[in-house]
């Protein structure tokens, strides 16, 4: 962060709440994509992931609902 003004975004294996609250102190936001393709094959709700996501993040950041974390 002190060599630019720019987003920091964390993305590499990112699948879980935990990895998401962990990662968020450190980071302006995480990527999930690897996440989102393993949640399709499954057949699980894609949506639902990244709203579980999201809230792991406001959560750690303390974002009211509404916001972007």
């Amino acid at each position: 962060r002190s060599l630019t003004n720019m987003p920091v975004c964390a993305g590499c294996g990112i699948r879980t709440t935990a990895q998401v609250r962990s990662i968020i102190p450190a980071a302006d936001g995480v990527m999930v994509g690897s996440a989102l393709i393993e949640a399709i094959d499954r057949g699980d709700d894609p949506v639902q992931l990244v709203a579980k996501l999201r809230e792991a993040a406001r959560t750690a950041t303390g974002a009211k609902p509404g916001r972007q974390p």
